[in-house]
């Protein structure tokens, strides 16, 4: 437990340069560390707190040391790039999931005498209106990979196989596809840097759950885990993962069913 007696905090205070109260504790739960999965580095369970509830607040008091994850400085408490780069994207993949909404609509917009699938253009006009203005005026965008500054970004991927999925396929295969853009992509992320061994067996088997509850059968269950994760796996920087990992198995699912084959 953290205490305003802790070694950390008595140190601080002997410092030269006084850090204030609030910038004392979390410099001192940056001391005390626990692994995070996913994480290369350590960090400490309430350091995370620390940032959601408060690191952003323009109350923070400037403090120009560094350590761990944290740095305190002109009253922002900046979580380290990278690591918030990560959290951003996952949260992003996380909330897509939630465009699963437009199914809540009716078909004929409640007898508004216009198609549903003009809701497409709601999410993606302004993502694809954002993508131009980012390509014509350079801006710096948080959670934008480096290599995302010089092609289309992973968002801009997304909305539009989105797009796609909404307007051409069948709610249920877009569902249990989109759903599995949304949750496994991400965890597929983590593992890769922080459990390898689990990769590609948990991300499968999490897929395939996510199949499998949302009623499709075991067959095409089977075919959409695989094709999606096979889909996702290669460095294409032409066409993101998020798309191909929505896209191709909502293919092979379709497929399957013109086909007529067993599910």
């Amino acid at each position: 437990m953290l205490s305003l007696s802790s070694p950390a905090l008595a140190a601080s205070a002997a410092s030269p340069e006084r850090i204030p109260m609030r910038s004392e504790a979390i410099w001192a739960m940056s001391r005390e560390r626990r692994p995070l999965l996913g994480l290369r580095s350590p960090i400490d369970w309430r350091m995370a707190v620390a940032l959601i509830m408060g690191c952003l607040s323009p109350e923070m008091p400037k403090c120009p040391r560094q350590e761990g994850f944290f740095t305190v400085q002109a009253h922002v408490c900046i979580m380290d790039r990278e690591l918030r780069a990560r959290i951003l994207r996952r949260a992003i993949h996380v909330f897509s999931a939630g465009l699963l909404s437009y199914y809540l609509v009716p078909p004929d917009m409640w007898g508004m005498g216009l198609r549903r699938e003009l809701l497409v253009l709601t999410f993606l006009l302004p993502v694809l209106a954002f993508e131009v203005g980012r390509w014509r005026h350079p801006l710096r965008v948080d959670g934008l990979r480096e290599n995302e500054k010089r092609r289309v970004s992973a968002v801009a991927w997304g909305a539009v196989g989105l797009a796609l999925a909404f307007v051409l396929f069948p709610q249920m295969l877009v569902v249990p596809c989109v759903l599995g853009m949304a949750l496994v992509d991400p965890l597929i992320g983590e593992l890769r840097s922080g459990m390898p061994r689990a990769h590609p067996t948990l991300p499968f088997l999490a897929y395939l759950a996510i199949c499998l509850v949302t009623s499709l059968g075991p067959i095409s269950s089977l075919v959409a885990a695989i094709v999606a994760l096979l889909a996702e796996a290669p460095k294409i920087a032409a066409v993101d993962d998020d798309f191909r990992m929505l896209v191709a198995p909502l293919a092979g699912l379709y497929l399957l069913e013109k086909l007529h084959l067993p599910w």
